[in-house]
C-alpha cells in the first residue's frame, strides 16, 4: 500500500514538472495550455502505472526465485 502512494506521488511530481515547464513555454496560448493539462494528466497516470507494473514484476521475480 505504501508503494502505491509513493508511486502516485512520483506521478504527481512528474506532472507538476510538465505543467511548470509547459506554462513557462506556452503561457500566452489557451489551446496549448489545454493540451498541456491533458498531457500532464497522461504523464501522471503513465508514471504511476509504469511504476506499479515495475513493482509487480519485481515481486513476481522474487517470488519465483524463493520457490
Amino acid at each position: 500500500m505504501k508503494k502505491s502512494f509513493r508511486n502516485a506521488n512520483f506521478g504527481l511530481a512528474a506532472s507538476v514538472v510538465v505543467l511548470i515547464v509547459g506554462t513557462l513555454l506556452f503561457y500566452s496560448s489557451e489551446g496549448a495550455m489545454e493540451a498541456l493539462a491533458l498531457l500532464a494528466l497522461v504523464v501522471a497516470f503513465g508514471v504511476f502505472f509504469f511504476l506499479e507494473w515495475r513493482d509487480e514484476r519485481a515481486q513476481r521475480k522474487s517470488a519465483r526465485r524463493s520457490s
